[in-house]
């Protein structure tokens, strides 16, 4: 998605650290048809620098199709879109709460007739050696989709959790623990915002965000 344009505009204001920095990009797998495409909500929000301030958040439909993510609908949360940082809070309390809503008929897009996401819901951790086994494929070599560009930071033993099991692929999820626990597989995400400045002191080695909390499709 052309999204981490957009966000890098937004967020390039903000140079003060207060606590770890995070990157929310997040997949809610809504219905998958007969062609292996998914249809998803998404949330994608940055704090690169760890203020506690308002940053902006990007949310909407999304479709996984021809191992490419594509927005369908796009809806920005920034404190231009509202009066107020209480009304920011406030939407984005909202917003939220959407994301986490269970599928629903008006979710639905062209192309998809219904809810059925969840009977594919894997809901388990297993090491990279046991996903080896069972999936066949090692995840530190196969292409992995996600709403940033990343890597994934494991070995053979560090945990990984498979959120969603389709014929096709599996959703992945990095969760908060994966970031600042050992014993998990975690997501490493450029830090845009603060790469730019390390740049700026003649850095060579780029700098990742502290914890990324994002969701990874691959393909079977």
């Amino acid at each position: 998605m052309k999204k981490s344009l957009v966000l890098a505009s937004l967020l390039a204001s903000f140079a003060f650290a207060t606590g770890p920095s995070v990157v929310d990009a997040r997949i809610q797998p809504l219905s998958i048809n007969d062609q292996g495409e998914l249809l998803y909500k998404y949330i994608l929000t940055e704090n690169p620098t760890g203020a506690h301030m308002a940053h902006p958040l990007i949310s909407g439909l999304g479709v996984f199709k021809a191992g490419k993510h594509v927005a369908l609908t796009q809806d920005i949360l920034d404190m231009t879109t509202v009066s107020s940082e209480d009304a920011y809070w406030a939407k984005r309390q909202i917003q939220e709460k959407w994301f986490t809503q269970a599928c629903e008929t008006d979710d639905l897009t062209e192309g998809f007739t219904k809810c059925n996401a969840e009977a594919n819901r894997k809901n388990q951790w297993f090491t990279l050696a046991e996903y080896k086994e069972k999936y066949g494929s090692d995840l530190l070599k196969v292409p992995h989709m996600t709403l940033h560009p990343s890597d994934i930071y494991a070995s053979s033993q560090d945990k990984v959790y498979v959120d969603y099991d389709f014929d096709p692929f599996v959703v992945l999820q990095f969760q908060s623990e994966s970031c600042f626990d050992d014993g998990f597989a975690s997501l490493v995400i450029t830090n845009t915002v603060m790469n730019d400045q390390a740049n700026d002191r003649n850095s060579i080695d780029p700098i990742p965000f502290d914890c990324a909390v994002a969701s990874a499709i691959i393909m079977k």
